[in-house]
């Protein structure tokens, strides 16, 4: 079985045309040839942010439907609505079974009352925070159909192994999942999936109507100044109001054993190029006194722009091949910087 999840950003105003525009199409989705599933997903965090799920009995349905009449139409009738896409707004998993490659996906489904939503949706958010010093996990985000009561926690894992691990150890389990544990005692489903690529993979069916300054990007898609955009990147401040303050990205990683060095190392050669860069205005990377291998990559910029234009630069490519290539975990965000106080009185900083 193959699973694809696109995700969807619209326009200021226009999340009730996204939902509109998919309720008038599903039906089609569903009548292609191989399809097993589709829905809609919103993002509970983001009104605004949708994920579009299908899955299909194999590549070759899949492979027709993205080919044909219908996902055409699906796209035409998308694409004035939503933001442009970003190059990881679309995955391809396939079952377990299919193959063994590292990372793993786990989506996780629940019945959540609207009377509860307030309590489950506070529980997550303490969960996401106790996840993040489990070894192998990567990152989640909470969804949920729209006019349902369906939520799912999408998570990713280092490897289907660290995954196993943790939910073999009760206590472990009991005491990260703890705060939403009533709601998964309920009534859920789990399902895992393996990443897959396909050769002849297209660029992501929905494409941008007209200049990005048509409508804001969602803010969790940006550059973050670290070298990769994040799932979990966040940014204070009203929207359009702070574009031109200097903005603040933070990357808290932990490498993997015996990589601290290289990790060292590799940062200082990018960094130093990427100091050259317009609008950078400063580089940090500091080490947490208590864990050698934790470490968090600050960075300065003068203001969103010129970050943006970094997240589209060959230093970002090359700065996120190497943390991808040595990190055990990393959660990112991204802040706009509102008052800075220096050693000296009235010095800015």
């Amino acid at each position: 079985m193959i699973r694809t999840m696109l995700r969807v950003r619209a326009r200021p105003g226009c999340g009730p045309a996204v939902e509109s525009a998919w309720r008038s199409i599903a039906g089609q989705v569903g009548g292609s040839a191989g399809n097993l599933r589709r829905e809609l997903l919103q993002n509970a965090a983001r009104p605004g942010s949708y994920v579009v799920v299908t899955e299909w009995v194999d590549e070759s349905t899949l492979h027709d439907y993205e080919h044909g009449p219908v996902a055409a139409r699906l796209a035409d009738a998308l694409r004035p609505l939503c933001e442009p896409a970003g190059p990881d707004d679309r995955r391809v998993m396939r079952d377990p079974a299919g193959g063994v490659p590292e990372m793993i996906f786990v989506d996780v489904e629940m019945r959540v009352p609207d009377a509860r939503r307030a309590e489950f949706e506070r529980g997550h958010a303490e969960v996401r925070t106790r996840m993040a010093g489990v070894p192998g996990y990567l990152r989640e985000e909470l969804l949920r159909v729209p006019g349902s009561e369906v939520a799912h926690i999408f998570a990713e894992w280092r490897s289907a192994a660290d995954f196993h691990r943790w939910v073999a150890n009760p206590a472990h389990a009991r005491e990260e999942a703890g705060p939403i544990a009533d709601f998964l005692l309920r009534d859920f489903r789990r399902r895992l999936f393996h990443p897959m690529t396909r050769p002849d993979d297209r660029p992501l069916p929905v494409r941008p109507a007209g200049r990005r300054g048509a409508g804001r990007p969602d803010e969790r898609r940006r550059p973050t100044g670290d070298g990769e955009e994040s799932d979990m990147s966040t940014t204070t401040g009203a929207p359009g109001a702070d574009e031109a303050r200097p903005v603040r990205t933070v990357l808290a990683m932990r490498t993997r054993p015996g990589c601290e060095r290289r990790f060292e190392d590799e940062w200082l050669t990018v960094a130093e190029k990427i100091r050259t860069l317009d609008g950078c205005l400063r580089q940090d990377l500091v080490r947490d006194a208590d864990d050698p291998r934790r470490y968090l990559i600050i960075s300065d910029w003068a203001d969103r722009d010129r970050l943006d234009a970094f997240g589209r630069s060959e230093h970002r490519d090359h700065l996120l091949r190497v943390i991808r290539d040595l990190r055990e975990s990393a959660e990112r965000h991204t802040y706009h910087v509102l008052h800075s106080v220096g050693g000296d009185p009235g010095a800015p900083r």
